[in-house]
């Protein structure tokens, strides 16, 4: 979650990650969601395989902490979730 003073430079980080994830092996897409007054940000990733997952850890590690470094966040968290379900209309 970001800081109240924090401005929400999503939609300006996105394209500028968006070849290095698609670059990992396994990764098979982004979701990045945004609240309104841009304080808490949402990135769901997904993967073909737990183990594609943890053999990316390291790198999304990385893209995390040089997006966030310099940034006043209140509370961060990563989690790994398994899939259960699925439907997207197109």
């Amino acid at each position: 979650m970001l800081a109240p003073d924090e401005r929400d430079a999503t939609a300006e980080v996105f394209p500028q990650v968006l070849p290095t994830l698609k670059g990992l092996e396994g990764f098979k897409g982004i979701v990045v969601a945004s609240e309104d007054d841009g304080t808490r940000i949402i990135a769901l990733s997904l993967w073909e395989t737990a183990e594609a997952l943890a053999a990316s850890a390291s790198t999304m590690d990385r893209m995390r902490d040089a997006e966030s470094g310099g940034r006043k966040i209140e509370s961060q968290e990563s989690v790994a979730l398994r899939v259960v379900g699925f439907e997207l209309d197109q």
